[in-house]
């Protein structure tokens, strides 16, 4: 899955070579469903995490790729999956 392209929504552009650099970054990753509460860094819920994101690649002129590790027993796995085909 496309984790982080050159250009966000909110006008930020990121230099390829950065984007290079981040790779170790997003390498085993968390991934969480919503955001945490009060929207700033602290302690998540354990009930939250939904999987993890492996094997980051810097794709150039595209942005970072990762194979995303989700656990199929995870209450939102289910819907997850369909939005993926159909959303």
């Amino acid at each position: 899955m496309k984790i982080l392209g050159l250009a966000s929504r909110n006008g930020r552009v990121y230099r390829p070579e950065a984007l290079s650099g981040a790779v170790g970054l997003y390498e085993g990753a968390k991934v969480h469903v919503n955001h945490a509460p009060h929207g700033g860094p602290g302690p998540r819920s354990y009930q939250d995490r939904i999987g993890a994101i492996r094997n980051v690649t810097a794709r150039h002129g595209d942005g970072l790729f990762a194979d995303f590790h989700f656990n199929p027993k995870h209450a939102l796995a289910e819907q997850l999956l369909w939005d993926a085909e159909h959303a």
